[in-house]
């Protein structure tokens, strides 16, 4: 990739050539209504940007179920300092997953629940996102800590976290056992 310095002229270049091509098709429909103009950006916009940049177009990618912030002053802007997932399908925690790395804040949590903490699919999904991370983080270092948190169907749950450099700083472990009472 590119030095990511150059994304936002090139971006602005590749947005005007888009806007000048729709100009007279598009722009009356799409001033109608805010929904209009975003549906004229996300299908008549943004494709041919993403193409002309190399890169693949995404939409309505991110939705957090919690975020944990600081009322900042004197504006009474709240400021995510945390951003939770839960999950309530192991399987399918990899989407959760993928987009805390997306996210930028201190700390990113995702929650969920397997049958078993010991079973192949659950270690396979384990050992994926590590590479995930460590990947993710060769490409664009996301400061703070990533971490999960796995319950099982016994209560009993296990913890473990990814430094910005995506480098596990925390292996595995459990963190409460519902079975020592």
């Amino acid at each position: 990739m590119e030095d990511f310095r150059t994304l936002w002229p090139n971006f602005k270049k590749e947005f005007v050539a888009q806007i000048k091509q729709q100009r007279d098709i598009g722009f009356k429909e799409a001033w109608t209504g805010p929904a209009n103009r975003t549906k004229f950006y996300v299908e008549k916009i943004f494709p041919n940007v993403a193409k002309n940049l190399g890169l693949v177009l995404t939409t309505e990618l991110f939705k957090v179920d919690a975020a944990l912030a600081i009322k900042q002053q004197p504006t009474n802007w709240e400021i995510p300092i945390i951003f939770i997932e839960s999950e309530n399908n192991f399987d399918t925690a990899a989407e959760e997953f993928y987009k805390l790395c997306s996210l930028s804040a201190p700390l990113r949590v995702l929650i969920t629940i397997t049958d078993d903490i010991n079973n192949e699919n659950t270690i396979g999904w384990l050992k994926d996102w590590s590479s995930y991370i460590e990947t993710y983080s060769e490409l664009w270092q996301n400061r703070g800590i990533l971490g999960i948190i796995i319950a099982d169907y016994r209560f009993n749950f296990y913890s473990m976290a990814w430094d910005e450099k995506g480098a596990l700083i925390e292996e595995l472990k459990p963190i409460y056992s519902n079975d020592s009472k």
